[in-house]
């Protein structure tokens, strides 16, 4: 007789509640069990910097408090994303309220919803939400618009000491050549910053 796999069970309301904060389904399962359960314990290296983002995780309502938040640096496939999200589930899943959205989407989103009302509906949305997760920050392409849109966010949450949590393959010099040198320094000084390196955690996180 084959042997077959235990079928899954999605509790709905849980995947309900994920597709709410925006949590994308190829990274349903990123919490910090998976991260624990998937990475390579020999990387003393980047297990330290594990455990200092999990201190935060655990920690997150008292960052929470003074507006401080993540900055993952790092090549493609580092698993930042998946930290990200671990940090968000942690949150959410005691009854935080946040959003997920990659920087690509949130412009697409901006530029390509007609009415005016939901636009600014959208955006006051990113501007209040007192999580946000920014992935991927610098994908979203260049142009002055595009860099004006980023930095008004960013810079109505720094003022409202809200939480920002930001992935991004971009180094400090380039996040400072595509962003106002303000903005960065916003980000920096309103985030723990990490540069993530490693093996890409993708292959389980489906």
């Amino acid at each position: 007789m084959p042997e077959y796999d235990e079928p899954v069970v999605v509790d709905c309301a849980v995947k309900s509640k994920l597709d709410y904060f925006g949590v994308p389904k190829r990274f349903k399962n990123s919490t910090w069990e998976f991260i624990r359960n998937n990475s390579d314990t020999g990387d003393k290296e980047r297990m330290h910097k594990l455990a200092q983002i999990k201190e935060y995780s655990d920690n997150f309502k008292s960052y929470l408090k003074d507006g401080i938040g993540l900055l993952l640096k790092g090549g493609v496939g580092t698993g930042k994303t998946t930290i990200a999200l671990a940090v968000l589930r942690n949150y959410i899943d005691k009854g935080g309220r946040g959003y997920f959205i990659s920087a690509v989407t949130l412009m697409d989103e901006i530029f390509n919803i007609a009415d005016f009302a939901d636009r600014a509906r959208f955006e006051n949305k990113l501007k209040t939400v007192p999580v946000l997760v920014i992935d991927d920050l610098g994908a979203e392409g260049s142009g002055d618009m595009v860099s004006r849109k980023i930095e008004a966010i960013i810079s109505s949450r720094y003022n409202n000491d809200l939480v920002n949590i930001i992935t991004t393959n971009l180094g400090v010099k380039d996040l400072k050549r595509v962003y106002d040198a303000r903005i960065y320094d916003r980000i920096k000084e309103t985030c723990k910053v990490f540069n993530i390196v490693g093996d890409s955690l993708r292959k389980g996180v489906n």
